[in-house]
Formats: structure tokens, sequence, C-alpha cells
């Protein structure tokens, strides 16, 4: 949500508007009651609605109107000048602790799998390869590299009340995925990023990206393998290791 706030700010600055305290409040303001708003009114009808939809039509017809929802979401959130992630942020939050959530993921997983690589390929096609020869471009994105590195590490242990292995937790967060491609692209389309600034970012996604693996491997190489406790599994297992 924050990054969404800072891109509006930087957006509307790229575009010649005026741009102080009130404004930042202002857009703040905006995108937290969008988020909230549609919270409330969707926790109140779209378990309503999706019950009806599975008593009146078939299974497979779920992750259509789930799609079509996240997608209206996504309209009002432009009209009351928020993003679209914002409003599919929402809906996915509405539509999780529906009893349809599960049937509804597996389909729109299936349509991830024709979308999802158009996305990256029309990410990876902005970028100028050119700019990687550019000392600007490296040092900005080796800037952002040590910055996203350094900030999700100490993040990890903000949390001081939690005693499971905070180390892990940060550099699990390293990485930056689809998300940050999303801001990057949003910046890039509205002007708010050039295209050295973009290659730069694109520098950092892929040095977090293959940053984390071998390093989490180091991590669990010099404590040895976690033991099983209490038969927890996975991540579980992994984050309430002392």
């Amino acid at each position: 949500m924050l990054g969404l706030i800072i891109l509006a700010v930087i957006t509307r600055v790229v575009q010649g508007g005026a741009v102080g305290p009130a404004q930042v409040l202002v857009s703040t303001a905006t995108v937290f009651a969008f988020l909230a708003a549609a919270l409330v009114l969707g926790q109140l009808f779209v378990p309503r609605l999706f019950v009806l939809l599975t008593r009146i039509g078939k299974e497979e017809t779920l992750p259509v109107i789930g799609l079509a929802l996240a997608l209206l979401f996504s309209l009002a959130a432009e009209q009351a000048w928020s993003a679209l992630i914002v409003g599919a942020f929402a809906a996915a939050l509405v539509l999780q602790p529906t009893r349809q959530a599960h049937a509804i993921e597996s389909g729109i997983v299936r349509l991830a799998q024709l979308f999802v690589p158009i996305f990256f390929v029309a990410v990876g096609a902005a970028v100028n390869v050119r700019s990687f020869g550019e000392v600007h471009v490296l040092l900005l994105g080796r800037a952002l590299l040590i910055v996203g590195i350094l900030g999700k590490v100490v993040a990890g242990y903000a949390p001081w009340w939690f005693r499971g292995r905070k180390l892990v937790i940060g550099i699990a967060m390293v990485p930056r995925g689809e998300v940050g491609l999303i801001f990057a692209q949003m910046g890039l389309t509205s002007g708010a990023v050039t295209s050295g600034d973009y290659s730069a970012l694109m520098l950092a996604v892929m040095g977090t990206t293959f940053f984390t693996p071998p390093v989490l491997r180091a991590l669990f190489k010099k404590d040895g393998e976690p033991p099983d406790r209490e038969g927890k599994t996975g991540v579980a297992q992994i984050v309430t290791e002392a």
C-alpha cells in the first residue's frame, strides 16, 4: 500500500501536478478508505453471491465469476483515484475466506498459466538491453540490490517478540517478485521511471531472485537440517525452529 501511495505521488509530480503534505495525505486516505470499504461491502455480499451461484450453476463457472469480481474491484479502485492492483488485492482478500476459494483458485491458476508468461515477456521486452552498459544504471542497480537485501534482513528481526529463526525469514523475503515488476512497469508507463531506472530495477529484481536460494541453502547446511517438531513441516517447521 505504501509503495502504491509513493508511486501515485511521483506520477503526479511527473505530470506537473502540485504535491504537498495535503495531497499525500489525501492519496493515503483514499487508498485505505477504498480498501476498507471494499472489504466491508465484499464480506457482506460476496459470500452470499457465491453460495447462490453454487446452487444455480456449475463449479466450473466460479473462477470466471471470481476473475470478473477482481476486474470489477480494479475498476472501482481506478474510479476512486487509486491503483488497479489495490482493487485486485481487495478482491483476493474478500474471496479467500469463502467456501468456494479453492475452486476459484484452481481455475485462476489455469488462467494464469496462459497470461502470466505474457506478462513476464512484456516486462522483459520493455527493458533496454543497451542501458546495462551504462555506468549509472549499474551503480543504481547495485545500490537497489544492497538496500533491498539489507532492508529485508533487518525487517526479519523487526518483530522482537518472535523467537523463531529471524535470519531465515529475512533472507526468504529478499526476492522481489511480480509485485515489484508491476510497480516498475507502472512507473515506466506513467513516466515516473526512466528507461535506465527501469533497467536498474530489473537488475535488482534478478539479483535478489538469484541471491536467496544459495544463501538459504548455506544457512541450513550451517545449522543442520531442522528437526521435525510436533509434526510441523514446511514453512511452519522452518520459522518456529529457534
